[in-house]
């Protein structure tokens, strides 16, 4: 599961759809209202999504769209939170006793922890 892909980057993959080898350049001028930056952004994370691929022997790159791109569009979607997974008083306070943070970076270093297993639905361990 991943997370759902943004409608600006589905607007960049259909601009490349239609203009095959083209630019972030290219890809910021199809767009409204969106910078050449905002566009390249687009087209790197539709790249890291697999949508695109892009030909870095050639300066700007350039890019062409993945067979079947609307089908791994239509995979994506967002990952639902896990209800069972939750903080509760008792046992933070529990793990906080336990663990006796030295530092306050410490401390957010634990913060961190919990809120990275709560996301993942794996238990914190101390």
């Amino acid at each position: 599961m991943g997370r759902l892909i943004g409608t600006r980057i589905k607007q960049a993959v259909e601009l490349v759809e239609l203009n095959p080898g083209c630019t972030s350049k290219d890809v910021a001028q199809g767009m409204s209202g969106v910078s050449h930056a905002n566009a390249s952004k687009c087209c790197r994370l539709a790249q890291g999504y697999g949508l695109l691929t892009s030909d870095t022997s050639t300066s700007p790159m350039k890019y062409t769209v993945v067979e079947g791109w609307r089908n791994t569009v239509s995979g994506v979607v967002a990952r639902e939170p896990n209800p069972d997974v939750g903080l509760n008083a008792e046992t933070t306070v529990q793990r906080a006793i336990a663990n006796q943070p030295t530092s306050v970076f410490h401390l957010g270093a634990l913060a961190l922890r919990a809120q990275a297993a709560m996301n993942s639905g794996a238990s914190l361990g101390t």
